[in-house]
């Protein structure tokens, strides 16, 4: 009889892969364990649409034999991963958050997919998605709502929220993802893992992305974030983890024309990490939403041919008829005006830091919070968005909890092309945090 493996909180991938190397934990027993784990249903088995259980256990018993001939085929041999279900998986069906039949299955591993293979992650299945990952909530027709992992009567955020609940869930330390105006970091920040949306193109989305798109990763912790970086990018894994800053972090808070309910909190915690409060710059995102709305409503506009969408969706589709050729250049100067203007916020700093999210979690049925408009369905994720206009990467780190109890979701925004020291700063945030903390929890 086995042990119970898995830990109430996430367990990052260096943990795990140092208990398979010590001999403390088969893979194939932590696998089976994870599988177990979703079958039980909750907040765990919310997150997932599909199972390889097959799959997963045989690549885990693989991983079982690597280990004990102390040859590990990949720096992920035996790690539980999952991939949003708008990615390919060669062998498995991508629904796409749709109800209705399942697809045929994808004959292709997606680029992302096909880094986690050649490292040896056992793909345990595919994680929920709202519909063509259209919204920030992940509530649609392919099954019940996906629920916040520590206030189950809210969101867990979305698109991505699936990749999120996965993490929170200690059923997998890394999870593939999808961003396309935060659907990695808004889940993120909700359900206090980290999201991480690396600079436009780096990795590859693979034949469906588009000029919002962005495929990103949500882990246990920075170092499964760079490791992933690493890995995707194909630089030298002795460069994990990267190095520390020498110095204190240069940050500075942008102001934007809709404040966070977690902005006094988040900047007193950052002027005590950093010994001294963290400046303000002002950044104007004038027309961000109007670019959004064209550049997303024309993407999704031809999807109506696809047959029946989920309401919203196709409320969506259907205003992108209205986007004109002027009206998508116009988007397209705003994008590159907004990439000046974050460039120029960023000059002699390290990065902008800022709320995750303005609004606090919604209902977990909800598609957008209450009161919010139907035009301005994303208006209220413009903390989020802006970085899909403009390409620059941007990590969500959980910074303790806010005034509601929920977790409070710091983000980064760093160079375009400057991911590993945007992490490497992440990191060492994070680091000072958990310090803080431990410092005060000793009596």
């Amino acid at each position: 009889m086995r042990t119970e493996p898995l830990s109430v909180e996430p367990l990052s991938a260096h943990l795990l892969l140092g208990r398979y190397a010590r001999g403390e934990l088969r893979p194939s027993d932590h696998v089976a364990a994870v599988l177990d784990r979703i079958d039980a249903g909750g907040p765990a088995g919310s997150a997932y649409v599909l199972l390889d259980r097959a799959g997963a256990m045989a690549a885990a018993r693989r991983a079982d034999a690597e280990f004990r001939a102390g040859r590990p085929a990949g720096p992920l041999s035996g790690v539980p991963v999952s991939v949003k279900d708008l990615l390919d998986v060669a062998g498995l069906p991508t629904g796409r958050g749709r109800g209705g039949p399942a697809p045929a299955p994808a004959p292709h591993d997606s680029p992302v997919v096909a880094v986690l293979r050649r490292a040896g992650a056992v793909i345990v299945g595919k994680t929920r998605t709202s519909e063509d990952g259209w919204s920030a909530s992940t509530v649609g027709p392919s099954g019940p709502a996906t629920v916040n992992p520590l206030f189950p009567e809210r969101t867990s955020g979305g698109s991505s929220g699936g990749a999120a609940v996965a993490v929170a869930t200690g059923t997998g330390p890394i999870a593939i993802g999808t961003d396309g105006a935060g659907s990695v970091r808004i889940p993120a920040a909700w359900c206090g893992v980290v999201g991480f949306k690396p600079t436009w193109q780096r990795w590859d989305y693979g034949p469906r992305g588009d000029r919002l798109s962005h495929v990103g990763s949500l882990t246990a912790s920075v170092e499964d974030a760079l490791l992933m970086d690493a890995l995707v990018t194909s630089a030298p894994l002795s460069s994990v983890p990267a190095p520390r800053p020498a110095r204190s972090p240069d940050l500075v808070w942008p102001v934007l024309s809709r404040a966070s309910h977690l902005d006094a909190t988040l900047r007193a915690r950052l002027a005590t990490l950093l010994d001294g409060p963290v400046p303000e710059v002002r950044l104007d995102t004038g027309g961000a939403h109007r670019a959004l709305a064209d550049l997303l409503s024309a993407g999704e506009y031809p999807r109506l041919a696809d047959g029946p969408l989920w309401p919203g969706h196709a409320q969506v589709a259907r205003w992108g008829a209205e986007v004109t050729e002027s009206g998508l250049r116009a988007a397209e100067a705003t994008c590159r005006r907004l990439t000046a203007a974050v460039d120029e916020a960023l000059a002699g700093h390290d990065a902008l830091a800022l709320p995750t999210v303005a609004v606090p979690a919604f209902g977990r049925d909800e598609e957008f919070p209450a009161g919010t408009a139907a035009r301005d369905w994303l208006a209220w994720a413009e903390h989020t968005f802006v970085t899909n206009l403009t390409g620059h990467p941007a990590v969500s780190v959980p910074l303790g909890s806010g005034p509601d109890g929920m977790p409070a979701g710091l983000q980064l925004i760093g160079r375009r092309g400057g991911d590993r020291a945007l992490l490497s700063l992440a990191r060492d945030v994070r680091d000072r945090w958990e310090s803080s903390t431990t410092r005060k929890a000793t009596p």
